[in-house]
């Protein structure tokens, strides 16, 4: 199954706050085992995505899982695939890896928290609708 299909020929669409979302999924996980929250990667990325525009994007992983959010069905649902199937979808350009420790101890995220992109040359990459989140 790829990232934006379901199994019942449904569509996931984007939830166009993917950095807030990376940052509730490591949060959730975080709630069940803070030892495997801080273990996590948060992602983010310039993706060409299918309708061939370079957008700045994010998500989480754990090994070889990839953990996202997106519509569908109008209600915010959160997925997890395997990094491959992941990856030829969303298709990633450009990518800067975030250890969670790392940005908790501040390293990334400065003195006020925000979830990003936090890459300067990401910035022009956000959509209408993230821009508008920021």
């Amino acid at each position: 199954m790829a990232p934006g299909e379901k199994p019942d020929g449904g569509v996931i669409y984007p939830t166009l706050t993917c950095f807030d979302d990376a940052f509730e999924i490591v949060l959730g996980i975080a709630q069940e085992n803070k030892g495997r929250a801080w273990k996590l990667v948060i992602v983010h990325a310039l993706c060409l995505f299918p309708d061939e525009k370079l957008a700045a994007h994010a998500w989480v992983e754990e090994g070889t899982k990839v953990y996202f959010a997106g519509m569908y069905l109008g209600e915010k649902t959160f997925f997890q695939v395997e990094r491959p199937e992941y990856y030829a979808q969303v298709r990633p350009q450009e990518m800067t890896r975030y250890r969670v420790a790392e940005i908790f101890r501040g390293k990334k995220a400065g003195d006020r928290m925000h979830t990003g992109p936090w890459e300067p040359g990401y910035q022009p990459y956000l959509r209408d609708a993230q821009k508008e989140e920021r």
